[in-house]
């Protein structure tokens, strides 16, 4: 009797922080935002924060299936050596701060497996990505580009990077200054 085991990673882990940020819509990768079944049913309590009780109930979302979008990460880079932006195929975080590349997933095929890629921080030594939800993709452009019949074709990743490098270096997510501190009364 054999067994085969799954073929290792052709790339190395992207580093990110403990929880690491879509750079469109601002929701955190993974499921840990759900509460499990287990949750969900009262046998275990619900992570709190400040006291509420945090963690969405997927059963009210639609369901798991109506939420595997979250877990699906996709990133944007830019390669200097090579004066290249890159776009990558679907990713998923396999563990906290690590992020792997789905092995077969065609267009992870492109992405050179040499380099050390870190999502957010700006760096020296690594590449920086920038990780975002497909379907965040696909609303961004379809603002940016409304008449087309598809419009992620007309998105420019060299531009979408710059942006995201423009606003880059926290480790988590994009340093976006909204006002928020104002509003609530902290300097």
């Amino acid at each position: 009797m054999s067994t085969s085991l799954p073929a290792p990673p052709k790339h190395k882990p992207i580093q990110c922080g403990g929880e690491c940020y879509c750079a469109i819509c601002g929701v955190p990768f993974g499921g840990y935002i759900y509460q499990n079944n287990n949750q969900v049913r009262g046998r275990q309590p619900c992570p709190t924060l400040k006291g509420a009780k945090i963690g969405y109930n997927p059963r009210n979302l639609g369901g798991w299936d109506k939420t595997a979008w979250v877990r699906g990460i996709y990133f944007v880079g830019y390669l200097p050596d090579e004066d290249e932006t890159i776009m990558s195929g679907k990713a998923r975080l396999v563990a906290e701060g690590v992020i792997e590349l789905y092995p077969d997933d065609k267009r992870n095929e492109t992405i050179p497996s040499e380099y050390d890629y870190e999502c957010y921080r700006l760096s020296e030594d690594k590449i920086t990505v920038h990780p975002f939800h497909w379907p965040c993709l696909e609303i961004l452009a379809r603002i940016l580009n409304p008449k087309a019949v598809d419009p992620v074709l007309h998105i420019d990743a060299s531009e979408l990077d710059s942006s995201f490098s423009s606003l880059s270096n926290s480790y988590t997510g994009l340093e976006l200054l909204t006002g928020a501190n104002k509003r609530h009364g902290k300097p």
